[in-house]
């Protein structure tokens, strides 16, 4: 994840275009896959985890916070169950 902080910091000094907040914003909003990938390594690890994204500053959005405390909560089968209760509730798959 570092690479895409580093990769988005590169743009923008060469192009000049302020992309860096626009992409971190997008992976926050998309963190879930991210997320789960740590979820089963234990509670310290995966929390360990989501300490470092958010120092390199992908916890800005509330989706972010929403995944995060999800999977710590519900872990990865509830996070599961709840998002497909979800779907169904609303029809379809939430618009980010």
């Amino acid at each position: 994840m570092k690479q895409v902080v580093y990769t988005a910091e590169i743009i923008d000094s060469i192009f000049g275009i302020c992309c860096k907040g626009k992409i971190l914003q997008s992976y926050s909003q998309y963190s879930y896959g991210f997320l789960l990938e740590h979820r089963e390594d234990g509670l310290s690890s995966y929390r360990a985890y989501a300490g470092r994204l958010k120092a390199l500053g992908f916890a800005c959005s509330p989706y972010f916070y929403l995944y995060y405390y999800g999977l710590l909560f519900f872990g990865k089968k509830g996070m599961r169950n709840l998002i497909i209760l979800i779907k169904k509730i609303l029809g379809s798959t939430p618009r980010l």
